[in-house]
């Protein structure tokens, strides 16, 4: 067997073992409904892999929006049969190359429960969601680097100084409580 041929077949024994995992991700997903982060399996393909990957529902379905996509944990790729598409602390989404890449689709889950729109506009609206967020992290990250360190030290005086009004505040109207309960009393 030329070097190739053994590549292509480890390609598609890749891709096989990992929409395993894929399809129980699915399942946890459709268990998992609005808790923020839920643990799904690592798609990767050690067989004998039983690590969690832990994901917003919104960046599983961000991940899912490819039927030629997975979740592994980050060390879990395989750079001769899948490419990194995105990467962070808690996950990378890699895809398949080559020969696997069909194999992957073709055993994609949605795909074969494509009857219903419901996935597929849940899918739409958590890509949505995935984006925005990003955005927001990118004019938050944005408006940081803009406020710099006095900037942030300002902000720190005044969440202080509302925190010493409040605590004013209270302390008055526990005094007029007292006030008035010893009028009553009279």
């Amino acid at each position: 067997m030329s070097r190739t041929e053994e590549l292509e077949l480890q390609r598609k024994r890749a891709a096989k073992n990992q929409s395993l995992f894929r399809d129980v991700n699915e399942r946890i997903e459709d268990l998992a409904a609005r808790s923020s982060f839920s643990s799904f399996v690592c798609e990767c393909m050690d067989e004998t892999c039983v690590a969690e990957v832990t994901l917003t529902i919104a960046e599983y379905e961000y991940a899912r929006s490819h039927a030629n996509r997975f979740v592994v944990l980050p060390g879990h790729g395989v750079p001769e049969v899948e490419k990194v598409v995105e990467a962070s602390e808690r996950y990378v989404v890699v895809r398949k190359v080559g020969a696997c890449e069909p194999v992957a689709e073709s055993l994609d889950p949605r795909r074969r429960q494509s009857s219903t729109g419901d996935r597929a506009d849940r899918h739409e609206r958590a890509a949505r969601t995935h984006d925005e967020a990003a955005e927001r992290h990118e004019k938050s990250v944005a408006f940081w680097k803009a406020v710099g360190d006095e900037g942030r030290a300002s902000l720190q005086r005044r969440r202080l100084e509302n925190q010493r009004e409040g605590a004013e505040i209270e302390r008055d109207h526990a005094q007029l409580e007292r006030d008035e309960g010893a009028a009553a009393d009279d």
